[in-house]
Formats: C-alpha cells, structure tokens, sequence
C-alpha cells in the first residue's frame, strides 16, 4: 500500500541473527536498483510466478514482495513454515527463497523431488549453509540452486554461488553493477547503488578470487 502511494524511503529490519535487531531505512529508487539487478540476472518478466514463504516482515521476504510489485509478478504467498505448502498443484515458479532450514526440511520429505522440480531458481539465505545441506544439493540437476551472500544492509544479496548440479565447491560471484574488494584484514568491502555507490565495509573474512569472486 505504502509503496502504491509513493512512499519515498521504506524500513528494512535485521532478523537479529548476528546481533541485535535494528532498523535500515532505503530510498525506493534504491530498492528498484535492487530488484532490477535480480530481474536481470534470473530474466524475471512480468506474470512470471514467483513462490514467497519468507516472514515478509524481514529483508529476503519484503523483497521478494517489493520485486512481484515492481515487476508485475504473481505472487503466491504463504505463511512461514520449515514446509511450506505451495498454493497450486503442478504450478511453476520462476523463482522462490528458502532459510537453510526450509531446504533441509524439504529435502528430508519422500516427495522432495517433485517438490523442488516447481521451482526453476531458488535462493538459499538468511543464515550460512553448512557441508551437509552443501553436499545434499550437489547432484540436484532438476533446478538451481544458490547460496546467496548478502545482508539487509545491502537489501539482500550482493552475490550468489551455484550450489545444484555441481562437484566442487563454487566461490560466490558477485551481480552485475555491484563491486568487491578485501581490505587488510581480508574482509569484505562492498559498493554499488544498493549502498549508494560507497564502500560498505563487512566484518566478513573472505578469500578474493578475482575482482567479482571470492570464497567466504
């Protein structure tokens, strides 16, 4: 409703999961940058379907809200669950995000495959993924799979990590427009419109790849 009546500036919360909980407030021309680098990246058009199974209170599920309204999404909403129902029997997500823990959940159940084959891309964020999930996820071939590195800071992910379908283990490799770089104690220094073209310093220790790609 707020962002229909042209709101200028939107409140972004931390979900508390490496510190106390604060407040981001973001520019709407900001969060359209945002969501116009993921459109770009997955071609998301308008009438895709995308799945939202995230607290739309916090960053990954605002988001996914914000991109369905921007874009002219559908989306299909349903309340936060470590299994979470879609709406439609055999309908098709262009996209959708999961917690590590809705993932493992996911694949844990006999049907897990039919399951994930309704979405083309998901997003795994909000908390790190362990070896295990990693390693379940390796030989899915029947939709992507990425780990996503970002914060709300950044109004979620800065860069993304193919986790399905591969045998080694990938870096994160950043979105267009967006730059990285290390400082001198290897953390993470990020830059671009989500952080209003000034260097963001992390706290994050990284190994640097190359000027787009590193390994956390």
């Amino acid at each position: 409703k707020n962002w229909y009546n042209n709101q200028k500036a939107f409140e972004f919360m931390t979900s508390g999961s490496t510190g106390k909980p604060k407040s981001n407030l973001f520019e709407k021309e900001t969060i359209i940058s945002s969501i116009e680098t993921t459109a770009k990246y997955f071609n998301l058009q308008k009438g895709d379907n995308i799945f939202v199974c995230l607290n739309t209170l916090y960053t990954g599920g605002k988001m996914m809200i914000a991109r369905a309204i921007h874009l002219g999404l559908k989306a299909y909403v349903v309340p936060p669950s470590n299994l979470p129902l879609t709406q439609k029997a055999n309908n098709f997500y262009k996209l959708t995000a999961f917690v590590p823990s809705q993932l493992y959940t996911i694949l844990k159940s006999p049907d897990y495959e039919n399951y994930l084959k309704q979405f083309q891309n998901v997003l795994i964020g909000g908390a790190c993924v362990n070896a295990e999930l990693r390693s379940k996820c390796k030989s899915i071939h029947y939709c992507n799979i990425y780990e996503t590195f970002g914060m709300t800071e950044t109004l979620s992910h800065i860069a993304l990590k193919v986790i399905s379908n591969v045998s080694t283990n990938q870096p994160f490799k950043s979105l267009p427009g967006i730059e990285i770089d290390s400082d001198e104690n290897d953390c993470l220094r990020i830059k671009g419109d989500v952080t209003n073209n000034k260097w963001f310093e992390t706290k994050d220790v990284v190994e640097m790849v190359n000027d787009d790609s590193f390994f956390f």
